[in-house]
């Protein structure tokens, strides 16, 4: 249940800095800012470091953790991103070419 927790954690704090208004007059222009895979990564890291700080989720603080659930973070941030949008869940339907 924490695995979960702290996926839907890192989602939730990718989301708000790649995609939340109030972030966007400082957010750079730069790629990096607006892919949910890399801040999905870096968001991943944040909470693990913070997770010390919570009783949502608590992992041992080692570097292979640190590294295995920043790339977890990584993965489903951008997954759950693809999948659900602002307007619910992103179908796109393409007609098979014969």
């Amino acid at each position: 249940m924490e695995l979960l927790y702290f996926i839907l954690c890192a989602w939730g704090l990718t989301q708000l800095l790649v995609h939340g208004k109030v972030f966007e007059p400082i957010r750079p222009h730069h790629y990096f800012f607006h892919c949910t895979m890399c801040m999905g990564f870096h968001a991943g890291l944040l909470l693990f470091l913070l997770n010390g700080l919570t009783n949502l989720f608590s992992f041992e603080y080692t570097l292979g953790n640190a590294f295995v659930l920043s790339c977890i973070s990584s993965a489903a941030s951008h997954a759950l991103s693809s999948v659900f949008d602002d307007f619910g869940i992103n179908v796109n339907y393409t007609k098979p070419k014969n």
